[in-house]
């Protein structure tokens, strides 16, 4: 670079610093190359070692150019010293930044051959460059030393992309019937480290593999899907095991599932024991507090029951709005009962598909 283009910033640092402005932190520009120099530092591929001495020189230099640029900025005495360092500066700068794309693009080439060869080693070491990307067979070699990768960004990146893409592949061919093909995808995908994927390879095995199913279902539980819990406890209660579906259920419901309290309140409802009953009915109330309109429904047939008609008429109207349409008898009784006749009139006449 002329030394006319560095002359002006050389002399801008020297103003700047003259100004009493806060001095940076002396290494701080090279930061960016902390892991590299590491990586070249310990275990650098046998092809690479040459560049990456020349790399670490030209770090080394750079930094003992930036401690000598420091201090003389510290005296201010020496002008014509510190912009002969800072145009040397400048210029290794540039080298440093061009040593790493070079380093880089020849990871970027050796990949190939480093998974041929199962050189793990190397491989990592060339995982350091942010601007490289991975293709799906070195993902797929990364992925069986799992999870040794697990924090690299473009492993992270790729294995996303992925599972979102396996996901999609999956749900298309569950839309034409193909559930072999969905399964292979959804399990694909689930390797990749989809929590949703395993939710959806429960549903798949659910029609005829109920023991798969639970297994798949459990699986998304402890990768956080929730709702997951719900098709658990229908399985178990498929399979004779109430026990463990009110377990599932009230796990569920306590992370705020609509249906799971529902459903809780369905397995409860005609206890003989009346703290069950009274539990029961809280859950009834929760859920549709929670806008599940069958709740919304029987609740407000419940308090149709305790003479309750104005929260009985409040709650029927909600179920009515979310589609539940055996609520237009029970509203046009309680208009009726209320002498607002046009509207009972509609509701009655609406109850007439209903029978």
């Amino acid at each position: 670079m002329p030394y006319l283009l560095l002359l002006p910033l050389s002399a801008l640092l020297l103003f700047t610093g003259c100004m009493g402005s806060a001095k940076p932190v002396p290494h701080q520009k090279l930061a960016t190359y902390k892991t590299i120099e590491i990586a070249c530092q310990q275990t650098p591929p046998e092809t690479l070692r040459d560049s990456c001495s020349g790399f670490l020189e030209a770090l080394a230099r750079e930094r003992t150019l930036l401690d000598e640029m420091r201090d003389i900025r510290e005296d201010e005495k020496e002008e014509a010293s510190y912009i002969a360092l800072a145009d040397e500066e400048s210029l290794l700068a540039l080298k440093l930044h061009a040593d790493k794309a070079a380093l880089a693009k020849e990871c970027q080439a050796q990949m190939p051959l480093i998974v041929k060869n199962d050189d793990i080693n190397s491989a990592a070491f060339c995982l350091i460059f942010d601007e490289n990307h991975i293709t799906l067979d070195e993902y797929k070699y990364l992925k069986k030393y799992a999870p040794r990768f697990d924090d690299n960004s473009q492993f992270v990146a790729f294995e996303n992309q992925y599972a979102q893409s396996e996901l999609k592949r999956g749900l298309a061919a569950l839309n034409k019937g193909d559930k072999r093909t969905a399964l292979n995808a959804f399990k694909s995908a689930s390797k990749a480290n989809s929590a949703e994927a395993a939710y959806l390879v429960g549903i798949v095995y659910e029609e005829k593999q109920i023991k798969k199913a639970i297994s798949w279902h459990k699986k998304a539980v402890q990768e956080g899907i929730s709702l997951s819990k719900v098709n658990l406890a229908r399985l178990y209660l498929r399979i004779k095991l109430p026990a463990k579906a009110r377990e599932y259920y009230l796990s569920a419901a306590k992370d705020g599932n609509a249906l799971a309290m529902y459903r809780l309140f369905k397995m409860d409802a005609k206890s003989k024991s009346k703290k069950a009953r009274h539990e029961a009915t809280k859950w009834l109330e929760r859920s549709a507090t929670l806008n599940y309109p069958q709740a919304q429904y029987i609740y407000g047939l419940q308090l149709m029951k305790q003479n309750r008609a104005t929260e009985a008429l409040n709650w029927l109207e909600k179920a009515n709005a979310n589609g539940i349409r055996d609520t237009n008898f029970f509203l046009g009784k309680l208009y009726y009962n209320q002498e607002s006749y046009t509207l009972a009139y509609s509701h009655l006449y609406k109850a007439q598909d209903k029978g």
